[in-house]
């Protein structure tokens, strides 16, 4: 269990500018997997399983302010990704845990632990992607993709007239219409676009604004 960070010359607790490197103490003589961040909060993913967040913005799981040393949020994990406010674990058995303002309705939502959330409406998944404001899922087997979460700029992979009402969010996980992709291996959210990676051949597949050549300069159908 990560314990409070012994302030030495070397590794103070800093609460301002961190100009160089410095080890992060609550994990000394733990094994860590995987580690994630986004604003202002981090994740590791420790060999064990046990995944820890510390810093603020995660509303719920007793991360409302500021949080040092870090506190442990989950258990059984293999995967972690970070949000804006939001978090994502994914979990041995395929299930996908939440925390944070997940964009989801309550009826997609069962509470694990204090600000812990199951999220319903999934199959058992391969992979994880958390973005700004909007989450991608894949799962395992067939590669589909599910997405949730904002779409102000098509970066659920959905039309509008999909989705109901203006199509600019969804609140309930979504499976794609991946037909003219296929199956999926991995993903990554950004902001407003997302990327997948295509099963079949390697290729890269991206949606959502361009405004910023985020998705290519150069795309074919």
């Amino acid at each position: 269990h990560p314990t409070t960070p012994s302030v030495t010359d070397t590794c103070a607790v800093q609460t301002s500018t961190v100009a160089e490197p410095l080890q992060v103490a609550d994990f000394d003589g733990l094994g860590v997997a995987a580690i994630a961040t986004a604003d202002d909060f981090s994740l590791a993913l420790l060999d064990d399983g046990k995944v820890y967040a510390w810093g603020q913005g995660i509303v719920g799981a007793g991360i409302a302010t500021s949080a040092s040393p870090a506190i442990q949020v989950a258990t059984g994990a293999t995967a972690v990704s970070a949000g804006c406010g939001f978090a994502l674990m994914l979990l041995s058995s395929g299930a996908v845990l939440g925390v944070g303002s997940l964009g989801l309705n309550s009826s997609a939502l069962t509470s694990v632990s204090l600000g812990v959330y199951s999220i319903a409406g999934l199959p058992f998944a391969s992979a994880i992607a958390a973005g700004c404001q909007h989450a991608l899922v894949i799962e395992s087997g067939t590669g589909t993709i599910y997405a949730w979460g904002s779409n102000d700029a098509g970066q659920l992979g959905a039309p509008p007239s999909d989705l109901g009402g203006d199509g600019s969010s969804w609140q309930l996980p979504y499976a794609l219409n991946t037909s003219w992709m296929g199956a999926a291996t991995a993903v990554a959210a950004g902001r407003y676009h997302s990327l997948a990676l295509r099963a079949s051949d390697g290729h890269v597949c991206a949606w959502g604004s361009n405004v910023r050549l985020q998705l290519s300069s150069v795309m074919v159908a």
